[in-house]
């Protein structure tokens, strides 16, 4: 149990110092000159465990500030359907290996109204 929780609090570290790294990397489009600011994303990639939320809120996040360049490194990515959002780019490095989550096998995905 003390090793579940290690990685509980582990896997909490790594989505909270990722997200705020987006929040504070994307800058805002009021901006005179606004810039497209590029932030590595630092998500659990362990194959298992479904990163769709941890990643649709880097996607908000960042298109609410103006747009950016989200970045997702080398590994495996448990992934459920996920909404890109304005000036936001999804940019996969060389070696990121993305799989549906099972619940796409029964869950409908409904379009944004």
């Amino acid at each position: 149990m003390n090793n579940r929780n290690s990685l509980i609090a582990l896997f909490l570290t790594l989505i909270i110092s990722s997200l705020l790294r987006v929040f504070l990397a994307c800058k805002p489009q009021d901006q005179p000159h606004p810039t497209n600011p590029s932030v590595t994303l630092q998500l659990l990639a362990d194959g298992v465990t479904d990163q769709a939320k941890p990643l649709q809120w880097a996607i908000d996040s960042c298109g609410a500030t103006g747009g950016g360049t989200l970045i997702l490194p080398a590994g495996k990515y448990l992934i459920s359907p996920i909404i890109l959002r304005s000036r936001v780019t999804l940019q996969l490095n060389l070696g990121p290996r993305c799989w549906p989550a099972p619940t796409l096998l029964t869950t409908p995905v409904n379009s944004p109204t």
